[in-house]
């Protein structure tokens, strides 16, 4: 039997999904980051989020919303890399810094 997901969970897709992804205002992405950093979702429970959030960051033509995106990103980065999160971070890491 498949377990049904958690209410955390269920808070950080929407909050990824619906704000990071989506949301065209500054205040709100913001907003979205300030949750996602008090909630600290780790990228291997969470991949296909951060690699969606990511890949609008790398497309987003606003530069202040691409860069409310990578430093919320970076937020979330953890104390210890791992082999499941390594190239997401030193991507993240890499665009972010311009390079």
């Amino acid at each position: 039997m498949k377990s049904l997901p958690s209410v955390q969970g269920e808070y950080i897709d929407f909050v990824f999904d619906k704000i990071i992804k989506r949301e065209v205002n500054i205040d709100n992405i913001k907003l979205g980051v300030e949750i996602l950093s008090n909630i600290k979702p780790k990228y291997e429970d969470y991949s296909p989020l951060f690699d969606d959030a990511l890949a609008r960051a790398e497309s987003e033509g606003d530069n202040q919303i691409k860069a409310e995106i990578y430093n919320g990103l970076l937020k979330l980065k953890p104390t210890r890399l791992n082999k499941k999160n390594r190239n997401f971070w030193e991507k993240l890491e890499k665009l972010s810094s311009g390079g």
